[in-house]
């Protein structure tokens, strides 16, 4: 070991950066780890005279060289300049051999100026691998010249680059050391420097236990522990404690009814003596703070705030807290407007204000509501019209969030003297509103800058809720729990954006018999009827709905619905280690008693057994069906963990191959084990756990084949199958009139388009039912936006056999039957964008969570669309040259969490009557038409949803006018791809976005031409007249007879500058076929007059 290394560790083993009394466990691991020796001195001369040398050597040889580069950075002399890093790279290039430095592993870990000098700090990386505490720094003044260099490299050359002990291994020895029972989230491998060894290959674990934030390091080689150090910044605390709490913890193998145990409440937010001095628990409840000081605090924190939806939330104070009503006069407008965002504030009187008798500011504030209708909140609690007020805290996350019919009530309280209130309403439904004439705010009365730490620690307990039930307590352990269990497993990566304050909503009522994940709203609501939040798995299951519409927006609905609960089952039962869900509460829906398990019930092998297979087992009800793919999930779980990864690391690799399958936007049964297969090829990377690409296809293809999710039987399917999905509907946007069917049950038909703004007409003749005469099979039409939102659905009346009291769809295999011919759908689209329209089996009778039923039939429907083809690509020429135009183009699409719906795949130009023009494909050799360049822009729209711009440049290849004599007008049309189209999945290809308006390309002269210009409009032929102008104006295009007649205007614009083309059908303007005989076609236009024949024979 160097000498610096050596003295370098002894320091760091003395007490933790930033203490100010050393942990008797550092003298320990001191010892234990033989760092306890004294040291040789830091003062190696011939290292210091090497480097010193280097410096004389390289300041001499640059001669003022980089002194222009790092000139300005000198006019702020705290700013670090890039040119810095260019001098020391030179540096180090130049005087490696002299330093025993190899440049090329060394990475710059963190760079700062201070009085116009740059430091640098580099870190050594040996062939990927990290080298600890090996480090090389670099003082840059702002003439450029080095001012000094410290080394601490080592050379790894002869180190071993392979483990010989698993990660799983070493996590095991690592949590053993801490006492047995902690979860390590997934290592890393660096060398670490052993005194009188050298380097040796480790693996570096985090872990929190023993009251410290351990760094660990295991011989990767032999498994034994080489260090471990406490990477808390120890300080003397002034004000300290420990918060626990009354809560039901979910252990169904072992226990009948839920147990109440105390458990420690990590991240929640501490206040010290006033609003402005906070710290958080950690793991194990405690917090500690420098500030001097009596504590409040909430059940709030950076992950999840709880509150009471019928009153004032939980609080906890040691300083006898006291509220005190003030006046503040605040109002929605009555009623309110649709499609508005209303902020209003309220501000607690100031201590200068005569608050808290004058002697201090309040430290917390809360609305007392005097009247609240706001939206619509059923005893079911369905949410029938999305309108909120949010209680926002000072960083402007919600603390709470009301809706409904509620009255006067207290509303959650925040910390400081300032609260914020946010009405947000949907597009339709408008009550009064809300009044808040008066609020309340917290005074802490008790010596608030004096410290009580006997009484800081405490326990929440029911009776320190309002409310006096202890839903709010529970729900915020677990809340944290499960945010815990997917930051350390399946979101290692942090690819879903969970670290952000959830609010979670207890005692929804009155009445309310439902727990649910809004996702409008964005938060977490629980019954008031039933326990909910005494059964984990509730919440778990809840939250789990939430970090999956981080990802991706879940249609409720079919396939997709089912998905959505498959997942929360799975990953709740993932997270607790149990196959049971909802086990200590009874009833329906997320109530009911779920278990995962087939297998113990016989497994998929035996006919009698629990196992739930598609499509035979579809019922129409989302969390029945959910059991085809949860329980398909659960049993590739429980394969991974009796193999070779053994039980931790298979439950790990099977919940990354779940997790990240999301990301490909899966919206059916067979894109979700598409999605697992892609991600079981790439698992090296995005399950690490899995150890390997491809280890695990058999199984997860196994498994899905167990529960009937395969590739149907191409006599099952019809001519645009498999279309069950989003990702995989089929584009129709030049088909107007589509022949499909829904077969066999569950079928679902997806259709994309690009629509621009105007009146849509959707038309759907549903299939006559030959088994009862003047009987139809009832389809549903639902209308879908490309942020994956229902916009309009359509279902006919059912009046064949409707299920008594819903006249919905009957439940069973009968199907579902109506008198209508036809079901119509019509929309006014606001805006150019890309639409889905779903052709299902109508609704089975649920009360809740209904879905597509089992009607399904051989016999095919039609489907007509008729809208504007035409907005959604927006273009223009940025290079106009004639047969070399280049075309920017630009066309909106959503992305969901980090990940695009859809990317640029290729464009391809059609003629001024749609049609395709040939050899113009951008992916095609040989075209045309040819890529320039295409970029990603990304606008936020809501906390899940993203709005993207997919833009954009092409160029025309020469030759274009020669190939294309008759083309004037086109219309751009681009096509994207999805995320499994991109990773090549087999039922997934390029989808259009949409085409362009019209667009005109550059001409070189003015001139008109009449192609066809012989032909017989009785015959369906028609004329093609291309006009090019070379200045922007008014053209008009007509048509007369050989005695002058007008016949027709064709053209009467003002256009821009270019080539324009017109069909004409030899009709006039009464829209009758003319006679035949000689026509004129005259063009007037910026630039002058044309004139070309036209003859109509019959």
């Amino acid at each position: 070991m160097t000498r610096f290394l050596a003295a370098a560790l002894c320091l760091l083993w003395a007490s933790p950066a930033g203490a100010i009394k050393p942990e008797p466990s550092h003298l320990e691991d001191a010892r234990r780890f033989g760092q306890g020796a004294a040291s040789e001195s830091l003062g190696d001369s011939a290292r210091v005279k090497r480097a010193r040398e280097a410096v004389r050597r390289f300041n001499e040889g640059a001669r003022g060289r980089y002194a222009s580069s790092l000139r300005a950075a000198s006019l702020q002399p705290t700013v670090f300049a890039p040119a810095a890093k260019a001098v020391a790279d030179a540096f180090l290039r130049k005087s490696g051999a002299l330093l025993g430095i190899d440049p090329s592993e060394l990475k710059l870990a963190l760079a700062r100026a201070d009085g116009g000098i740059h430091h640098l700090l580099f870190e050594q990386v040996h062939e990927g691998i990290p080298v600890e505490f090996s480090r090389v720094k670099v003082h840059v003044d702002s003439n450029g010249d080095i001012l000094s260099v410290e080394s601490g490299y080592r050379d790894a050359s002869g180190a071993a680059k392979a483990p010989l002990v698993a990660e799983r291994s070493a996590a095991q020895a690592a949590s053993a050391d801490l006492g047995g029972g902690v979860e390590l989230p997934p290592g890393s491998l660096s060398y670490y420097p052993k005194p009188g060894v050298g380097l040796r290959l480790a693996w570096k674990f985090r872990a929190h236990g023993q009251g410290g934030r351990w760094l660990y390091y295991v011989d990767a080689l032999d498994g034994s522990l080489l260090f471990r150090y406490n990477d808390l910044r120890y300080a003397v605390c002034n004000t300290s404690g420990q918060i626990t709490g009354d809560v039901y913890d979910y252990l169904p193998e072992t226990q009948p009814v839920p147990l109440k145990v105390v458990r420690p409440f990590a991240h929640q937010r501490v206040y010290i003596g006033d609003a402005s001095h906070v710290v958080e628990t950690d793991l194990e409840g405690k917090f500690c703070s420098l500030d001097s000081g009596k504590i409040f605090t909430s059940l709030q924190g950076p992950y999840a705030n709880v509150a009471s939806f019928m009153t004032a939330s939980a609080h906890y104070d040691n300083a006898g807290g006291e509220w005190t009503t003030f006046s503040s006069p605040n109002s929605s407008p009555h009623p309110y407007p649709n499609s508005a965002v209303i902020l209003s504030t309220i501000n607690a009187p100031s201590a200068a204000q005569g608050a808290c008798s004058g002697l201090r500011d309040p430290v917390k504030v809360l609305p007392n509501f005097t009247n609240f209708r706001v939206g619509t909140l059923s005893e079911f609690a369905d949410i029938t019209d999305a309108d909120y007020v949010e209680v926002l805290d000072g960083a402007g996350y919600p603390a709470a969030v009301y809706v409904g019919n509620k009255g006067s009530f207290r509303g959650a309280a925040v910390a400081g003297r300032q609260l914020r209130l946010r009405l947000t309403t949907s597009e339709s439904g408008q009550f009064y509103g809300f009044d808040v004439n008066v609020s309340s705010y917290l005074c802490l009365k008790n010596n608030p800058t004096l410290a009580d730490n006997s009484t800081s620690s405490f326990t929440w307990t029911s009776t320190r809720t309002v409310y006096g039930t202890n839903d709010e307590v529970s729900l915020f352990y677990h809340v944290n729990k499960v945010h815990d269990y997917f930051m350390g497993g399946p979101n290692f990566s942090s690819s879903a954006f969970i670290s952000r304050p959830l609010p979670v909503m207890a005692n929804l009522g009155p009445g309310i018999n439902n727990a649910f994940y809004d996702p409008v709203g964005r938060f977490l609501a629980f019954g008031d009827v039933m326990d909910f939040p005494r059964d984990g798995s509730i919440v778990y299951h809840e939250y789990v709905h939430y970090v999956v519409d981080q990802i991706y927006p879940i249609l409720n609905f079919g396939q997709n619905g089912a998905i959505s609960e498959a997942l929360s089952d799975y990953f709740t039962a993932s997270a607790l280690n149990t196959s049971k869900i909802g086990a200590y509460v009874s009833g329906g829906g997320e109530g009911s008693l779920r278990d995962l398990d087939s297998t113990l019930l016989g497994g998929c092998s035996v006919p009698t057994s629990n196992c739930k297979k598609f499509p035979d087992h579809w019922t129409g009800e989302l969390h029945f069906d959910s059991f085809i793919l949860s329980q398909a999930l659960w049993e590739i779980r429980q394969g991974l963990a009796s193999g070779p990864l053994g039980a931790a690391n298979g439950r790990k690799c099977a919940d990354q191959l779940v997790f990240r399958s999301l990301f490909f936007f899966p919206d059916n049964f067979r894109d979700f084990l598409e999605g697992m297969l892609q991600v079981s090829a790439r698992a090296a990377s995005l399950a690490p756990s899995c150890l390997g690409n491809d280890q695990h296809t058999g199984l997860i293809l196994g498994q899905f084949s167990q529960h009937g999710i395969v590739e149907l039987p191409r006599d099952q399917e019809d001519l645009y199958e498999p279309n069950d999905g989003i990702q995989s509907a089929v584009d129709i946007t030049t088909n107007s009139l589509i022949s499909a069917r829904v077969y066999p049950a569950a079928d679902m038909d997806y259709y994309s388009f690009g629509a621009g703004a105007g009146p849509m007409r959707l038309t759907l003749t549903l299939p006559e039912n030959p088994a009862v005469p003047g009987t139809r099979f009832a389809y549903e039409v639902m209308l879908i936006d490309k942020g994956y939102n229902l916009i309009k659905e359509v279902m006919p009346t059912i009046d064949i056999n409707p299920a008594v009291g819903s006249g919905l769809c009957p439940n069973g295999t009968d199907p579902c039957l109506t008198s209508q011919k036809e079901v119509v759908l019509e929309y006014n689209v606001p805006s150019a964008g890309q639409y889905f329209v779903l052709i299902a089996a109508g609704l089975a009778d649920y009360t809740d969570y209904a879905s597509n039923g089992n009607t399904n039939s051989s016999q095919y429907y039609q489907l007509q669309s008729e809208y504007n083809r035409t907005g959604p690509v927006g273009t223009r020429i940025i290079t106009a040259s004639y047969d070399n135009d280049t075309v920017s183009f630009q066309v909106g699409v959503s992305v969901f969490g980090s990940t695009a719906a859809y990317g640029f795949h290729h464009a391809r130009l059609r003629d001024h009557a749609l049609a395709v023009l040939p050899e113009t494909e951008t992916n095609l050799p040989g075209s045309y038409l040819t890529f320039v360049s295409s970029s990603l822009s990304v606008q936020p729209a809501t906390a899940t949803v993203l709005s993207g711009t997919i833009a954009g440049q092409l160029r025309l290849q020469p030759g274009f006018a020669r190939r294309f004599p008759a083309v004037g007008t086109v219309f751009l049309e681009i096509f994207g791809e999805s995320p499994l189209a991109r990773a090549g999945g087999l039922y997934h290809h390029p989808t259009s976005l949409g085409f362009s308006t019209p667009l005109n390309l550059t001409a070189r002269e003015n001139n008109l031409t009449a192609w066809n210009n012989v032909f017989n409009p009785a015959r369906g032929e028609h004329a093609t007249f291309k006009y090019e102008t070379i200045e922007a104006g008014h053209v008009r295009l007509r048509l007369f007879t050989l005695n002058g007649a007008l016949v027709k205007t064709v053209v009467d614009s003002d256009l821009p500058a270019g080539k324009g083309s017109v069909d004409w059908d030899g009709t006039n303007s009464a829209g009758n076929r003319v006679a035949s005989g000689i026509y004129y076609l005259h063009l007037d236009a910026p630039g002058g007059s044309r004139v070309q024949k036209v003859v109509v024979v019959k």
